[in-house]
């Protein structure tokens, strides 16, 4: 799996790449994750993401076939998995934020404040 994970950042290095969960929103050399939801199963747009220029689709059925999809048993532990590994690999500090109200006014304020005072940051990811 983690040769799977280094694909996937090497792509994101390499393009620019984004992880998006929505095929809709896809762009050339984005990385779709299909998330089953109430309404809709991801699985089933992985094609339509790779068509619109997804370096690689991430499904957990194995009826689709085309090279630059990854299949898993389960999209919730891959992504576990998969930010276990991003953590393992980062050397910086992180900086957890929790509570019921004001999480994303005190993460900006933070982002302000360091980028402010020269404080470089390596990569933000949004999942």
């Amino acid at each position: 799996m983690q040769n799977i994970f280094k694909k996937i950042l090497q792509a994101k290095d390499k393009y620019n790449s984004t992880i998006v969960f929505d095929s809709r929103l896809i762009k050339k050399n984005d990385i779709f994750i299909g998330l089953k939801s109430n309404n809709r199963d991801g699985n089933l747009f992985a094609l339509d993401a790779i068509k619109k220029g997804a370096i690689f689709a991430i499904v957990d059925k194995n009826k689709l076939i085309h090279e630059n999809i990854i299949y898993t048993k389960s999209i919730q532990s891959f992504i576990i998995r998969f930010i276990k590994f991003l953590l393992g690999a980062y050397k910086g500090k992180i900086i957890a934020i929790s509570g019921s109200v004001g999480k994303t006014t005190i993460k900006e304020n933070i982002f302000h404040i360091l980028n402010n005072n020269q404080f470089k940051y390596l990569s933000q990811w949004s999942l």
